[in-house]
């Protein structure tokens, strides 16, 4: 603790496997899935680099990539009770640049309605 503040300290073993997950995504090429297929097959999700107590990351999810890729702490800034801080005083694991690149592809499909592939044509009696 320094000056009675908790300080995030860089996991070492899984740093590569951050800065590769969002430098792949970011370039818009990978779905979540994908992502994490790719992860694998170049050899940077190893689980015995993660603690023996977190057993949620020994196989990632779409849903805990997509966690990764949204968390602002890996740029420098920090979350805390829903508000954004930035005055963190660890250090970054990637660009704000690259993080930010990373959520334009995250949230591309945000504000689109997605359409079912029953819903594509107008039918005249539809709803009656």
């Amino acid at each position: 603790m320094e000056n009675e503040k908790s300080v995030l300290i860089v996991d070492e073993k899984n740093r590569l496997l951050v800065e590769k997950m969002f430098e792949y995504y970011s370039t818009g090429l990978y779905s979540l899935q994908s992502l994490i297929e790719k992860l694998k097959e170049d050899g940077l999700l190893i689980p015995s680099n993660f603690p023996k107590r977190n057993t949620k990351l020994k196989n990632l999810t779409k849903s805990s990539v997509h966690r990764i890729l949204s968390n602002p702490v890996y740029y420098g800034d920090f979350l805390w009770k829903g508000k954004l801080y930035h005055d963190g005083i660890h250090e970054a694991i990637i660009s704000k640049e690259l993080w930010d690149k990373a959520q334009e592809i995250l949230n591309r499909y945000k504000n689109k309605k997605i359409l079912s592939k029953y819903n594509t044509k107008k039918f005249i009696f539809k709803g009656l």
